[in-house]
């Protein structure tokens, strides 16, 4: 399923990512002050995408061609 909201969007990216099986989320992530001085507040936040020592390389090979899409 395709994400109606602009790519451009931290719940955008994060919608966009998930399209593909790929695990990401959006938001403040407690650090809501970091965020506000960051000027991220309206933006939505941010979008962590976590990789850790049991990824696949496919599974990093499709993150990267996620984001080359966007």
């Amino acid at each position: 399923m395709r994400s109606r909201l602009p790519v451009t969007t931290p719940t955008g990216v994060a919608l966009h990512l998930a399209a593909r099986d790929l695990c990401a989320w959006s938001g403040h992530f407690y650090a809501v002050e970091a965020i506000r001085r960051l000027g991220l507040e309206e933006a939505g936040g941010l979008v962590p995408v976590g990789l850790c020592h049991y990824s696949t390389a496919d599974e990093v090979d499709r993150l990267i061609a996620g984001l080359e899409e966007l």
